[in-house]
């Protein structure tokens, strides 16, 4: 790409060498312009400009010169720096730059003195923004060895809008990576300077928002960058403020007396190693103090220690730090301590006690014009021995108003490995505005539930059957519910229903369920549903569903590209929940899938760790009686498995191959068929994001019968009749004909077939790709028994068959095409 555009490049001479025999330019000038600086991510850079030279010619070229670089100074104005190197990921934009860098660049070894200023710049590290249109004044001295591409960072004055950062340390760019030992500290400076440097969204806050208070923020990265072998350097911040005062205008009081110590370590960056110590973080508010202390080790079983202590009045805490999206009211009141090690795949759960009160409390954001009104929550929360069996949670209520509707819960969850749980909710939820004032990114709900239910148990005992000793009953009651999530492209619409619950099951009673083109109606229970909410268990359910038409293209996983301007029909496989295992009785009149009509479908359909399975169904297609046993399970948003064991008997060959894609697809010959055949074969294979199967992933093995087929048009008896002079077999009519084979790596295998044609007996074996290609061993009998036959070989493809009088050879053999995946 262009590295360098703009208006003037000016160049300083010096005066004294015109009138000598060699003309000296030492400055460059440079006004109104754009540096842009790529690299790829393999390193390679767009200012790697000129081609290596041999020494010869260098100097040859040298000494023919008239002129002599010996640059001294390089002066930029008004110009625009972008800088986006992939291989790190870093991104620096400057606009509005002026640089006086000074120095001997004739020498390998030189120090750069630079004065730096810049209207805005942004520094983007990993597709994060941490500096945004900020202004930059910078002084500088660099020594820099071209040689060894050695940098030392000796004075390096920074004012970002008003904080002040200085760095000093040294690099070393190496062929595999590079070195670093690196200082950079803000130095002390006023709190409300580290603020300045925000991103500019936050411009008017600060500017109307008073600060006191002093602190400090260091960073230190040392140590080698080695791609190949996983090194990297080791990564301290420190920041400290103390005597902190936050007020914004017109706050009643302000966050004072606040300090904090906070350390965070990353020794190799290694995110899970990661250590952040906060010494002590505390303020006051109006009086009333919140402290904090904390260590925490690691990131995916972190180790925990810590205690908070706080008192707030939410609403001078909104006014204080301006917080003006949002309004808050209510006195908030937390204790907690915890000392040990989370981790869920262990079951691990620290020593904790904690406590939230809140009272008289409100809460609304800017996506609703209600909030919730009058919200009391009074919880605790203990736990001990460090796992999930110490785990004791009371909820003792948690209740709010919202839209004039009262809602209430009390609830108490003990011992999470085998959860006992007393649960009473009652009241109406509003669930479409309760969505708009707490909206989750990538789903929606909405729709309205009334809820009289009291959940009294254990799940061990749900499990084990002693269904006397559980106490739940109740009823949950749906009314235009609708769903969406980014896993579907359609929504889930409920549009009435009821789940009563009785001891260890929910009855679903005609609730109805609409997606796109398809409306089911079911009814049945669901077991183990508590601990399915709470823990993520696995939901047991017998159902029995009902539909006059399901659309299997409408569940498919991912929407059409929002600018294409298209309504093309949706692509990706359609998904399947892990922790549901259902048993289904399925009753559809009619169902469609990838342009296939089957109707009367009946069958029996087990769904279990995100594979469903069919024991056994019977449908109708293409005027056909199928019976089918099969599976499903996808594997990523393209990429799903399938098997399938498929018998029809006596159906219409020419109707199945215009009705039925996959069928005309993997006998192509069919085409050329008319009359009745019997199939019963196995496939096992992938589909693609098209819900396609993909062919070379096929593998299968069964059986075509021709019960009384007549074959017109097929080019491939057409050519051995042409071949052998015998024209009654251009045309012939098959019965009882039994074709069997096998499927792998996009070829057929036919195994060897024998046919009567008109006294003839032919017999024919080998190979057919499934995009058509032929290797066929013939044999045509002569009468009147075929013990006296005609070799040939049948190679080319289906619509150009090529027939030799000869057997068949090694070098005809198909080449097979293994699956990509």
């Amino acid at each position: 790409d262009t590295l360098m555009a703009g208006k003037e490049l000016g160049f300083g001479i010096d005066l004294a060498s015109v009138f000598s025999q060699t003309v000296r330019i030492n400055k460059f000038y440079i006004e109104q312009s754009q540096f842009n600086i790529q690299v790829a991510e393999n390193g390679e850079a767009n200012y790697n400009i000129y081609k290596n030279t041999d020494t010869a010619a260098s100097s040859s070229a040298s000494d023919s010169s008239g002129a002599r670089l010996k640059i001294e100074g390089i002066y930029i104005r008004n110009s625009r720096l972008l800088y986006h190197d992939r291989s790190l990921p870093m991104l620096i934009r400057a606009d509005g730059l002026h640089y006086d860098g000074e120095a001997d660049f004739a020498n390998n070894d030189f120090d750069l003195v630079s004065e730096i200023e810049a209207d805005s710049v942004d520094f983007v590290y990993d597709g994060t923004a941490y500096i945004e249109r900020k202004q930059l004044k910078a002084e500088l001295i660099t020594g820099i060895n071209t040689s060894s591409l050695a940098f030392r960072f000796q004075k390096n004055d920074i004012l970002i809008n008003q904080l002040p950062v200085d760095f000093t340390g040294r690099m070393l760019l190496l062929e595999n990576g590079y070195d670093i030992d690196l200082a950079v500290v803000s130095g002390i400076t006023d709190f409300g300077n580290v603020f300045s440097a925000l991103p500019p969204q936050y411009d008017q806050w600060f500017s109307q928002t008073r600060f006191s208070g002093q602190s400090q923020l260091t960073l230190d990265m040392k140590g080698s960058y080695r791609a190949a072998t996983d090194q990297a350097p080791d990564l301290h911040v420190h920041l400290w403020v103390k005597d902190g005062l936050i007020q914004h205008q017109g706050a009643p009081a302000p966050l004072k007396d606040f300090y904090t110590g906070v350390d965070l370590r990353m020794p190799s960056l290694n995110p899970d190693s990661i250590i952040i110590q906060v010494d002590s973080l505390r303020f006051t508010l109006n009086g009333d103090a919140t402290y904090l202390r904390m260590r925490s080790e690691g990131l995916t079983a972190p180790l925990l220690q810590g205690s908070l202590r706080s008192q707030l009045n939410l609403s001078l805490l909104k006014a204080a730090l301006g917080l003006s999206e949002y309004d808050l009211k209510g006195q908030l009141s937390i204790n907690a301590t915890t000392n040990g090690r989370f981790d869920g795949q262990r079951r691990q759960f620290a020593p904790t006690t904690a406590s939230v009160v809140l009272s008289n409390g409100f809460i609304k954001t800017p996506y609703y014009p209600a909030g919730l009104e009058n919200l009391q929550i009074n919880s605790q929360l203990n736990a001990s021995g460090g796992t999930y069996s110490g785990i004791d949670i009371k909820v003792q209520p948690i209740s709010f108003n919202f839209d004039g509707q009262p809602f209430e819960a009390r609830a108490q969850l003990r011992n999470l490995d085998d959860l006992q749980y007393d649960v009473d909710a009652n009241g109406h939820l509003n669930l479409t505005n309760l969505y708009k004032l707490f909206a989750v990114d990538g789903y929606s709900v909405s729709g309205l539930l009334k809820l009289a239910v009291s959940l009294h148990g254990k799940q061990s005992d749900a499990v084990a059957g002693r269904y006397q000793q559980l106490k739940n009953s109740g009823t949950v009651t749906c009314e235009n519910v609708q769903l969406r999530s980014r896993d579907y492209p359609l929504p889930f619409e409920i549009p009435g229903g009821t789940l009563k619950i009785d001891r260890d099951r929910g009855w679903l009673q005609n609730m109805r369920i609409e997606y796109g083109n398809n409306s089911v109606l079911l009814n049945g229970y669901a077991r183990q549903f508590i601990a399915w909410y709470l823990q993520g268990a696995t939901l047991q359910a017998g159902l029995q569903a009902k539909s006059q038409r399901l659309v299997i293209d409408d569940f498919m996983s991912s929407l059409p590209a929002a600018d294409s301007g298209s309504s093309a029909a949706s692509t990706g496989v359609v998904m399947l929940p892990a922790n549901i295992d259902f048993d289904m009785t399925a009753d559809a009149g009619e169902v469609l899938y990838n342009g296939t009509r089957l109707r009367r479908f009946n069958g029996q359909l087990m769904l279990k760790n995100a594979e469903l399975r069919i024991p056994k169904a019977g449908f109708e297609v293409a005027g056909a009686q199928v019976q089918m046993e099969g599976s499903y399970q996808p594997k990523a948003s393209n990429n799903a498995l399938f098997t399938a064991h498929l018998k029809a008997d006596s159906f219409d060959v020419k109707r199945a191959y215009k009705e039925v894609p996959l069928f005309a697809e993997m006998a192509s010959s069919a085409k050329y068929a008319e009359g009745i055949v019997s199939v019963d074969y196995e496939l096992a294979g992938r589909l693609n994001e098209h819900m396609e199967a993909v062919l070379p992933s096929i593998k299968g093995r069964g059986q075509l019968k021709l019960e009384n087929v007549k074959m017109k048009g097929f080019k491939v008896l057409g050519a051995v009749s042409k071949a052998t002079g015998r024209d009654s077999l251009n045309n012939p009519n098959l019965k009882a004909v039994v074709i069997k084979s096998s499927i792998a790596n996009n070829v057929m295998t036919i195994e060897r077939t024998k046919m009567k044609v008109f006294g003839f007996r032919p017999r024919f074996e080998g190979q057919v790709s499934l995009d058509g290609r032929l290797n066929l061993r013939f044999r045509l009998g002569l009468p009147p028994f075929g013990i006296i036959g005609i070799p040939m070989t049948i190679t080319g493809t289906s619509e150009a068959p090529r027939v030799r009088l000869r057997r068949g050879k090694a070098a005809d053999e198909l080449e097979e095409e293994p699956d990509e995946e």
